[in-house]
């Protein structure tokens, strides 16, 4: 079973445009209309880019040694 959301406005007349689904015609289906809140999908939008962003960097199990690794190709240390 498939699920196509989509966000819209509801236009004047309280009609609400959606593409054609050619698959579906005479088939019941559900429809849910949840009003958005602008600021927490701001904020959403906010946290995927700091997920995309810093995904990875925690997931270390040794950051000492990556510190350390760093360290030496930075100053040219050797591992004496």
């Amino acid at each position: 079973m498939s699920v196509y959301r989509f966000k819209t406005i509801i236009l004047e007349d309280g009609r609400i445009s959606l593409p054609p689904f050619d698959n579906l015609t005479g088939r019941n289906v559900e429809v849910t209309i949840r009003p958005i809140d602008e600021k927490s999908e701001d904020k959403l939008a906010s946290f995927r880019v700091f997920l995309k962003k810093w995904r990875g960097v925690l997931q270390s199990e040794n950051l000492d040694e990556l510190k350390w690794q760093y360290l030496q190709e930075k100053y040219g240390l050797t591992d004496e």
